[in-house]
């Protein structure tokens, strides 16, 4: 996963390491894994503490700068941290996501929780695994890696909820806590793709007819409020 030009103290090779290995398990029942470390010369952007994912049809990967990252480095572990996660799956069906192993601080009392957006399942994968349903291809901008549990992490009910997308295959999946009214879909010169007009807290955005490319969603709220998120075909 690592060549020799990437220097003989990379990736925390020298020093303490805070670090884990996730598994995602196939329909078939094959295994695919992914590492995140935490060391003092790590860099939470895209680097050379970072090593690109396969194009293997299952694979589980973390997110950096758009980048399918295997092995990823990062700097001194705080708990506050998120870390994206993606998958590809050659089939679908049920898969399950859990810890192979972990070292450092997660080793010792530091839990690790998996974050489902889709369903608004959080699963402490330190004390289980986590089986859920996904379809055949690329699911982005559904899982993340916290390690808080969700009652640490609000410290206000006031504080506005935000409106999360994310790619389940050839779809876009709109979630709000507020109703949504519509959906408007602009490429990057401006243009109006097309509009979605709903009246429930989820819309799906059929993404098979767009071309690759990046995309401005300008999502407008029953009750007036606007928000805009950029999707990447």
């Amino acid at each position: 996963m690592r060549s020799k030009e990437n220097g003989s103290s990379f990736f925390g090779k020298e020093g303490s390491r805070d670090r884990y290995w996730l598994a995602m398990i196939t329909p078939s029942e094959m295994q695919f894994m992914t590492a995140v470390v935490y060391f003092a010369a790590g860099d939470n952007g895209f680097g050379l503490d970072d090593s690109k994912a396969s194009n293997s049809s299952d694979r589980i990967y973390s997110v950096v700068e758009d980048n399918q990252i295997a092995i990823q480095g990062r700097a001194t572990f705080v708990n506050t941290d998120k870390v994206d996660l993606g998958i590809s799956a050659y089939a679908s069906g049920k898969h399950t996501i859990q810890i192979l192993n972990k070292e450092g601080v997660f080793a010792n009392k530091q839990a690790i929780y998996l974050k489902d957006k889709q369903t608004g399942v959080i699963t402490n994968l330190s004390k289980g695994s986590y089986t859920f349903e996904a379809n055949q291809g690329e699911t982005t901008g559904r899982f993340e890696i916290i390690y808080q549990p969700e009652t640490v992490l609000v410290t206000d009910q006031k504080v506005k909820s935000t409106v999360e997308v994310y790619r389940d295959s050839n779809q876009f999946v709109i979630r709000s806590p507020k109703n949504i009214a519509m959906v408007e879909v602009y490429d990057l010169s401006g243009k109006m793709i097309t509009v979605l007009k709903d009246n429930s807290r989820q819309v799906v955005l059929d993404a098979s007819f767009l071309t690759k490319g990046m995309y401005v969603l300008r999502i407008k709220m029953t009750d007036g409020e606007l928000t805009t998120k950029k999707i990447i075909k």
